[in-house]
């Protein structure tokens, strides 16, 4: 069923069904560290996440891309630092993958690139509901890793990236799909089993 609040967050047009938005933010063009409470989310035992774009650019064929490291970047990448009681640990990304739409793309594999990409490009025509441009970012951790299942008090993510527009806004948002593999899924695997626009 589709998540409202989740609709909501993002604009009138875009839908992601089963998601618990978690913040929008502002990206920056310089790279940074990004980080973001996600407390509420891993106590419940939720491990996934995914990074999407809130709105078209407005311009026809214009995109801007947000890229975070990922786990084959080698450095600064996805981390989620979780407090139990008196322990604190830090794991790092178990699984990450970005995906794109589009005709070349749709099919096409991501999983085993340095950055994680997230951009939302104005399709040609209203009667095409995303494009080339459309790029969702998806990644998750093993919190089997943890030292004991005492409750979680703290969780913190941290991603680092940079963008190639100013204060472009994206969105951190919990998701349910948890199946997907790095090194085999792709846009139409995944992405269109928890996005639409306008209800389509």
């Amino acid at each position: 069923s589709r998540n409202q609040a989740g609709a909501e967050l993002l604009d009138n047009n875009v839908h992601y069904s089963e998601i618990t938005p978690i913040v929008n933010f502002k990206m920056k063009t310089e790279p940074q560290f990004y980080e973001f409470d996600v407390s509420s989310i891993v106590s419940g035992g939720n491990n996934a996440f995914m990074l999407a774009s809130i709105k078209r650019d407005g311009k026809v064929g214009t995109e801007s891309i947000a890229s975070f490291n990922s786990k084959e970047s080698g450095v600064n990448v996805p981390t989620l630092t979780v407090t139990q009681g008196k322990t604190t640990t830090e794991l790092k990304v178990e699984q990450d993958m970005y995906v794109r739409a589009g005709v070349k793309y749709q099919t096409k594999n991501f999983g085993l690139e340095p950055t994680l990409e997230v951009s939302e490009a104005a399709p040609a025509s209203d009667s095409v509901v995303y494009d080339a441009g459309t790029r969702i970012s998806y990644f998750r951790f093993d919190l089997n890793q943890l030292p004991s299942d005492e409750a979680v008090t703290r969780a913190t993510l941290k991603l680092y990236g940079s963008c190639t527009e100013e204060d472009k806004e994206i969105a951190l948002l919990q998701t349910p799909e948890k199946s997907w593999k790095e090194a085999n899924d792709n846009f139409n695997s995944v992405a269109l089993r928890l996005l639409n626009y306008n209800g389509i």
